[in-house]
């Protein structure tokens, strides 16, 4: 293939000689046309690629954004949380009625100033009895309730536990009852007299008894007679 002449870009003369650089007439650069014009750099990215690069870079820039929104979202969940089995925070201390307990206590500390009757008294644990506006504190137990040598015999004792310096007379009603048919054989009198605070004493009734049965015994009523007053 015939390559074509070079002419000078100054005076516009023919450079014959292949590989010139300088007019033989002007002295003027000469321009080698034959020589192909710089191809692209091969590392250089073309407008499709470039796009497809930017696309690229907004996708990991949304993915990024939200991931990092769910962080913190989480976070702030888990801070204003609080687990179910965490105690409850402390509340600011207030005016209130005075509590239970001490108004019990105050109703305790009452003197019994009257007679007070007691229906079916618990037997067993000393308990709190409360009548027209005081308490009665005692412990009645029943420890015997049998029928013997001809006789039916119901016992126990009885202790004022009152927390105020009195000393009271006790007076029981005994039940004696066929423990089979729940038919009544006898209703008895127990006298305890003049029972000081912390003391205990003994009480017993007993009647005779023609058929051999066995029995069961209740106390039905107590009452309680003040007999000093703090």
């Amino acid at each position: 293939m015939r390559m074509e002449p070079s002419r000078c870009t100054g005076c516009g003369a023919e450079v014959t000689l292949t590989g010139a650089l300088f007019c033989s007439e002007c002295g003027a650069a000469i321009r080698d046309d034959s020589k192909p014009e710089s191809a692209p750099h091969p590392n250089r990215l073309s407008d499709d690629q470039w796009q497809m690069v930017t696309w690229v870079a907004v996708a990991v820039a949304a993915v990024a954004a939200t991931v990092i929104v769910m962080v913190v979202l989480q976070g702030t969940s888990h801070t204003d949380s609080r687990p179910s089995n965490a105690a409850p925070e402390a509340a600011a201390p207030t005016t209130e009625a005075p509590s239970t307990a001490l108004k019990t206590m105050e109703i305790i500390d009452t003197p019994v100033n009257e007679t007070v009757v007691i229906e079916s008294p618990r037997l067993g644990p000393s308990t709190r009895y409360h009548r027209s506006g005081t308490v009665v504190v005692v412990k009645v137990t029943m420890d015997e309730c049998e029928r013997r040598d001809g006789m039916l015999v119901a016992g126990g004792s009885i202790r004022n536990d009152s927390s105020l310096d009195q000393t009271f007379t006790y007076a029981l009603t005994v039940d004696i009852v066929r423990n089979r048919l729940g038919t009544q054989l006898a209703r008895l009198p127990a006298v305890v007299e003049r029972l000081g605070p912390g003391e205990t004493a003994a009480w017993r009734v007993e009647t005779p008894s023609t058929k051999v049965v066995t029995i069961r015994c209740a106390v039905d009523t107590m009452t309680v007679k003040p007999l000093t007053f703090p």
